[in-house]
């Protein structure tokens, strides 16, 4: 039996009474009926988890899935399987050095073999073909969502990966690759088990793929099995939005997110993002037009904020709180791979971490400065999602 572990949201980032917690709980809250809905250990499925197991199912071989809300378990079975990040690798060394009997077989966005060299229960494999390979199973390029059956969830579709931007903090290759349409169907069809509303597209830049049109279809699709289905969320940047806004209309999205980041063109222009203030205020003039969701994007955290800079996104988020559905938050994080990491140096695991604003490499005054203007920032969302909830429940 091989055991497909994930670690519990609770325990990467345990809740608190902090203005954060409140402003997530609040778009749960207000926003459940329309299918904003998360399993209570992650924000989303986790995918590896279910292309491991198509592989595992194509080869017969038993597995089972294992939520950890201890980082003190002591694990069942002797084959266990991981997937390690920045803000779970701690964690998971600390498991597997508590479970020195077991065997363990890792993967994910980490130079695992360096981090994990000092365990030698450990075998990490650069990617799932890799470890197919290696085991001696058949590859499968499927999904198996069985293993979630009846989770309320919005699951993620792929239909490209890459970006042809370059924005400095990011680590997404800089070439776009569309799924064929068999792969794609595949997705939609392995959501027959699942509860939900609304699908989340994988793209991280929705509309630099051709393939795109294919929304139409799959809504069709997922109808047929799915009749509470609602349409699509897409993250995207306000040029492209701007750019295929007459064929936005006919795609079944419900919701864009845009990567505002900070609402200033200086800081923007900097990390080379391909939007401005003006192109962000078109695109969110462009989807209230087609009665589609506004998501703005927010990082807290870069070097070159100011009072003034913050307070110029803080005003931003105020004057368009009319057209904003609720707004995603996240700390600025150093990748390895990314060219930020070429000018500034990464003192400690915090440092590629988005759920910790104080960064090592920040003076104690730009720490302060982070924090005091993330919580203003969480205050004010807070009070646009109850503007919006105070406006739903009057209308």
């Amino acid at each position: 039996m091989i055991q497909l572990n994930q670690i519990s949201t609770n325990l990467i980032s345990p809740k608190t009474n902090s203005v954060a917690d409140s402003y997530y709980e609040e778009i749960w809250n207000v926003h459940k009926k329309d299918g904003y809905v998360k399993p209570e250990h992650f924000w989303e499925i986790p995918l590896w988890i279910t292309r491991v197991s198509a592989i595992l199912k194509k080869n017969n071989d038993n597995h089972r899935l294992n939520i950890i809300t201890d980082e003190n378990i002591i694990l069942k079975g002797m084959l266990q399987m991981f997937s390690v990040l920045e803000v779970n690798k701690y964690i998971i060394k600390k498991i597997i050095k508590t479970n020195p009997t077991k065997t363990f077989y890792l993967g994910g966005y980490i130079n695992g073999k360096e981090f994990f060299k000092d365990c030698d229960n450990t075998f990490y494999y650069e990617s799932l073909e890799e470890l197919s390979f290696q085991l001696g199973y058949e590859w499968s390029d499927d999904f198996n969502y069985e293993l979630f059956e009846n989770y309320e969830t919005i699951p993620r579709l792929q239909l490209s990966t890459g970006c042809k931007y370059n924005c400095k903090f990011c680590t997404i290759e800089n070439k776009v690759k569309e799924n064929n349409l068999d792969t794609i169907i595949k997705q939609a069809e392995q959501f027959k088990n699942l509860k939900f509303k609304l699908i989340y597209i994988d793209d991280k830049t929705f509309g630099q793929a051709n393939n795109y049109y294919l929304l139409d279809d799959l809504y069709i699709i997922i109808k047929r099995y799915n009749p509470e289905f609602k349409g699509f969320i897409v993250q995207s940047t306000a040029n492209d939005i701007n750019k295929m806004h007459s064929k936005l209309e006919k795609l079944h999205i419900f919701a864009v997110e845009i990567g505002v980041e900070s609402f200033n063109d200086n800081i923007l222009r900097f990390y080379r993002k391909p939007a401005r203030e003006r192109s962000i205020i078109t695109a969110i003039g462009v989807l209230n037009y087609l009665n589609i969701k506004f998501i703005p994007n927010i990082i807290i955290g870069f070097p070159e904020e100011t009072k003034s800079t913050y307070t110029h996104t803080l005003r931003f988020l105020e004057n368009f709180k009319r057209s904003t559905y609720f707004s995603n938050m996240y700390n600025l994080a150093i990748y390895k791979e990314s060219d930020l990491s070429n000018t500034i140096k990464i003192n400690d695991s915090n440092d590629s971490n988005e759920n910790v604003i104080c960064k090592s490499y920040n003076s104690e005054e730009k720490n302060e400065l982070h924090t005091k203007y993330s919580n203003l920032i969480f205050l004010q969302l807070l009070q646009n999602l109850r503007y919006v909830k105070t406006k739903r429940t009057t209308n």
